[in-house]
């Protein structure tokens, strides 16, 4: 059932947000629930997923604005890590007007270069403890598997890496990234226009590999893009519309 209450808190956080990085970010990005599901599917315990491409340097002026106020989470181990490239994004993850919300921040040669590649690409995180957490990788045809998230220790806790996607047996399968990017994130600002200018390229691109795997009469009622998004049933109707729509757009 829809909850409008935690909708207007999204609302109220997401806003806050926005007007809290807008002068230290080059772009802002909600995904998950709150982007897709609007109106629809946002529940009393969905939370707010949101990335921000920023310099590194940024980070620490970001995490002194109010959306960070009593957030005392030591980052030290996460910022070594990301400094000198083991890592790729850094995230936080806590409460702010009783709403829970992670934010990935990403500097814009990881998020254009790693993120958005439209090959295999592996992307690493810190972690002081364990993730427990199983992806989920989909065909264009819908098929797809369950991978149990990998943790490789280093001395002060765990390199967590998610992949972009995966090429098994010449079937491309999509993961976690590219589901992000293909379900209708919203853009609140993207100073430099690559953001979503890179959605739309890796959309094209996806097409070219769903067309090669799969030829080139492909019937979207059995072979889309939009079968490769892992929650689809919870996506608006709406926006499950509009996403075919751009995408018969793309085949034609």
């Amino acid at each position: 059932m829809h909850s409008e209450t935690q909708q207007r808190k999204l609302d109220y956080l997401v806003e806050r947000l926005h007007h809290t990085v807008s002068d230290k970010a080059y772009s802002l990005l909600v995904v998950g629930s709150y982007a897709h599901s609007r109106d629809f599917a946002i529940k009393d315990t969905t939370d707010l997923d949101a990335m921000i491409i920023c310099e590194n340097k940024s980070i620490d002026n970001i995490l002194s604005t109010e959306c960070y106020e009593g957030y005392s989470v030591n980052l030290d181990e996460a910022m070594k890590h990301l400094k000198v490239g083991d890592t790729h994004l850094m995230s936080t993850r806590h409460s702010y007007n009783d709403c829970l919300f992670t934010v990935h921040f990403m500097n814009p040669d990881i998020f254009f270069n790693l993120f958005m590649s439209p090959e295999e690409k592996r992307i690493f995180s810190f972690r002081k403890i364990k993730k427990d957490y199983i992806y989920r990788f989909q065909n264009f045809d819908g098929s797809g598997f369950d991978i149990r998230v990998e943790n490789y220790p280093v001395s002060d806790g765990f390199l967590v890496p998610m992949d972009t996607c995966l090429v098994i047996e010449n079937k491309y399968y999509l993961g976690s990234p590219h589901n992000k990017m293909l379900s209708a994130p919203l853009i609140y600002f993207d100073k430099t226009e690559m953001v979503s200018k890179s959605v739309l390229e890796l959309k094209k691109s996806l097409i070219l590999k769903m067309i090669k795997e799969h030829g080139a009469d492909v019937n979207q009622n059995n072979i889309s893009l939009l079968n490769t998004l892992v929650r689809k049933a919870e996506i608006n109707p709406e926006v499950l519309e509009t996403l075919r729509r751009e995408e018969l757009e793309l085949l034609s």
